[in-house]
């Protein structure tokens, strides 16, 4: 069984890329969040799964070569499989569940909220995805911020 991992911030501090996957299937959103945490300085390896059967695919490849995830970044609105049911199957796994996600969405918050609860699943974050573009690092600012909290605590 893979180990979760510890998160430490200063990891990231230039040693390595943040290792993200980020599961969405509208490609100007991906190119937008990966301007978003370039733009602040923080090196990422990004991974990108275009749906929910893609995102798991990765998510057990990932764990299973050793270099593991730090971090995703989930839409809940994926074709396949949505962001819940990833959630909900990311739960049967211990070294899954103790992944950090952050939900981006449009949906508001109480839907989000609603099925968040439905799966019994905890994330690190969620965010609305922002409708301009010079709002986007500081989107990344505040998805690194909730990361190394969720990393701290863990």
């Amino acid at each position: 069984m893979v180990e979760a991992a510890r998160y430490e911030e200063k990891a990231f501090n230039g040693a390595r890329p943040l290792r993200i996957l980020i599961a969405e299937d509208n490609p100007a959103d991906v190119r937008l969040v990966r301007y978003a945490l370039q733009s602040i300085g923080q090196a990422v390896e990004l991974k990108v799964a275009k749906d929910g059967a893609q995102a798991l695919e990765m998510l057990f490849e990932a764990a299973g070569t050793g270099r593991g995830l730090d971090l995703i970044l989930l839409d809940i609105n994926l074709p396949r499989y949505d962001g819940y049911e990833i959630l909900g199957r990311m739960q049967e796994h211990e070294w899954l569940a103790a992944l950090p996600v952050i939900v981006l969405s449009t949906s508001p918050a109480d839907i989000i909220e609603e099925g968040l609860n439905r799966v019994n699943a905890h994330v690190a974050g969620f965010y609305s995805k922002p409708p301009h573009l010079d709002e986007y690092p500081q989107l990344a600012r505040q998805i690194l911020d909730s990361f190394f909290r969720a990393s701290k605590a863990s």
